[in-house]
């Protein structure tokens, strides 16, 4: 037995039968996409990357700069990938600074997020513009080229490069009893991950902690 048939009935098995549906289910589920969002291997699709999107399991692709060269080749991928799946969402992690996938060709060099709240601390109102704009420029162009969604942060909390700089950032916008601790409605401790260097957690019992 060859790798595609061993997939495909791997695959297979995955799904509901029709037949345990009722015909209302069974049309709904039929018309909605599924849960799992892939990647694709290259800069064009092949026959085993058409055979996943088209799964019913599948509701997503996500893209990544190895799947960019210009603006001409994204819109090609982007197109067959919705021929292939027109309700599908494609979806790409582009959200500025390093974390950018597509960078040349047309395509505006965006602020790291961070930036944006720099800005913010030392004038809301101009943080806010910039944001929108950012915003629009993002939007306008992937949707452009065919992609739907971007991961994009809305609520990151930068908190340095220490574990301490976590909470002295989190006690700014996190009032006493923000969090759970206990039985009290406090938070009792968090556990800071991804710290270079230090402790990789703490406790405080103060402004808010």
């Amino acid at each position: 037995m060859d790798h595609d048939e061993t997939s495909s009935k791997t695959e297979a098995s995955t799904a509901v039968p029709a037949g345990l549906m009722s015909p209302a289910i069974a049309s709904a589920a039929a018309a909605m996409p599924g849960p799992v969002m892939l990647d694709v291997v290259g800069t064009a699709l092949n026959a085993d990357d058409l055979r996943r999107i088209r799964h019913p399991l599948t509701g997503g692709v996500i893209l990544f700069a190895r799947n960019y060269t210009d603006r001409a080749q994204l819109v090609a991928l982007t197109t067959a990938i919705h021929a292939a799946r027109p309700d599908v969402l494609i979806a790409v992690d582009h959200e500025g600074g390093r974390v950018q996938r597509f960078r040349t060709n047309g395509f505006t060099k965006l602020p790291p997020m961070r930036a944006l709240g720099d800005l913010w601390e030392r004038d809301v109102l101009a943080a806010t513009r910039v944001a929108t704009d950012v915003g629009y420029v993002l939007g306008a162009e992937l949707r452009a080229c065919g992609v739907d969604l971007s991961f994009t942060p809305v609520l990151d909390l930068d908190f340095g490069a220490s574990a301490n700089a976590f909470f002295q950032a989190l006690a700014k916008t996190a009032p006493v009893g923000s969090y759970p601790r206990g039985m009290s409605g406090q938070q009792n401790y968090w556990t800071v991950l991804g710290v270079d260097g230090g402790d990789a957690s703490g406790a405080r019992r103060r402004d808010g902690l």
